[in-house]
């Protein structure tokens, strides 16, 4: 009972993880996915897995100068020095 009770805790864990990270890959995926194999694989296939630029663009905006994602807040760019306009 206690293997059963760690597998489910382990991969809601790895699904929290993936929903923190913003991958492609959905929460309940890797849910079932450490659930059904092992939380060992599923957070190791989370965590090689690329960021979903879309969700990456809810808090972020990209520098039309030098293309790179940063705070929607961001007067100015970290990366290049690009200074943004007041909206």
């Amino acid at each position: 009972m206690i293997i059963f009770l760690s597998l489910i805790f382990f991969s809601i864990v790895v699904a929290v993880y993936a929903n923190n990270k913003k991958t492609k890959i959905s929460p309940l995926f890797a849910f079932l996915l450490s659930f059904l194999l092992s939380p060992i694989v599923g957070f190791i296939i989370v965590a090689v897995s690329k960021p979903d630029e879309n969700k990456l663009l809810d808090n972020n905006k990209k520098c039309p100068e030098c293309a790179e994602m940063i705070k929607k807040e961001a007067k100015k760019c970290k990366h290049c020095s690009h200074l943004f306009e007041d909206q």
